[in-house]
């Protein structure tokens, strides 16, 4: 059975609380960062819209 790699969309600032090796490891440098605050669904539709289908085609 195939591993999936997780995908994340980060906000910047909460970087320096993650344990990025794990997250990089986990994803294979599927990782997505963008300066606003945690509720980026609210703030940034589009982006995330971008990245969700990004993430999508990656799968296909």
């Amino acid at each position: 059975m195939r591993a999936i790699p997780e995908s994340h969309l980060i906000c910047t600032s909460t970087i320096p609380a993650r344990d990025m090796s794990l997250v990089t490891e986990r994803s294979q440098g599927r990782v997505w960062d963008i300066d606003t605050g945690h509720d980026l669904m609210l703030t940034e539709p589009e982006w995330v819209c971008e990245k969700r289908d990004a993430i999508a085609r990656l799968e296909n």
